[in-house]
């Protein structure tokens, strides 16, 4: 006698916190795109570049999060296929379930299996995509310090306006808040892989 388990059925399963989860990111993501990025029409450049990395730094939070459930989700999912696994050799042993059903499970622990590849997979290559942000962040830092202090040289000779100077001082504060925002990146994707270890 041959039991059908409808354990075996292939349907998507979302439970209650999955979709707190998409309603709540769906939610953020939509409620960052319909404000407007700046309030002031007349806001200086240093107040937009700030809204602007407020913003980014938002997303970001929300990027990594949903990155660091697909990873739970995904050790979750493999849990859980190994041990439907186990339980499927058990009945197959008994003869109470068939080859092909057995087999069926076995497919679905390597598929489980590449997700969960894929999803480590993902969250190394944020992290070296920060650290390499970084990189370029101390260079461009290091860069416009070199052309501030050679623009003064030049200034303090009469061969440089003050305009120049200014340009050149907000280019380093642009360039430093950069260099801040690529470290808090790096820092975020570290404790990201860090959780899943």
């Amino acid at each position: 006698m041959k039991i059908n388990h409808n354990r075996f059925a292939r349907q998507p399963v979302i439970t209650a916190m999955g979709l707190i989860c998409i309603f709540v990111f769906t939610g953020a993501v939509q409620d960052l795109a319909l404000k407007p990025v700046f309030k002031n029409a007349e806001a200086s450049n240093t107040e937009r570049i700030e809204q602007l990395e407020k913003r980014v730094t938002i997303l970001e939070k929300i990027l990594f999060s949903t990155a660091k459930l697909d990873t739970q989700r995904a050790e979750r999912l493999l849990a859980d296929r190994l041990a439907r696994l186990k339980d499927s050799r058990r009945l197959f042993a008994s003869g109470l379930i068939t080859e092909f059903e057995l087999q069926q499970d076995q497919r679905q622990v390597e598929e489980a299996r590449r997700e969960m590849e894929l999803a480590t997979t993902e969250s190394r290559q944020n992290q070296l995509v920060s650290e390499l942000e970084l990189i370029e962040a101390e260079r461009n830092l290091k860069f416009a310090t070199e052309q501030l202090e050679y623009r003064r040289r030049m200034s303090s000779r009469g061969f440089a306006t003050k305009g120049e100077v200014e340009r050149l001082e907000k280019m380093v504060e642009l360039a430093d808040r950069k260099l801040k925002h690529a470290k808090t990146k790096l820092e975020a994707a570290r404790e990201l892989e860090a959780l899943k270890k």
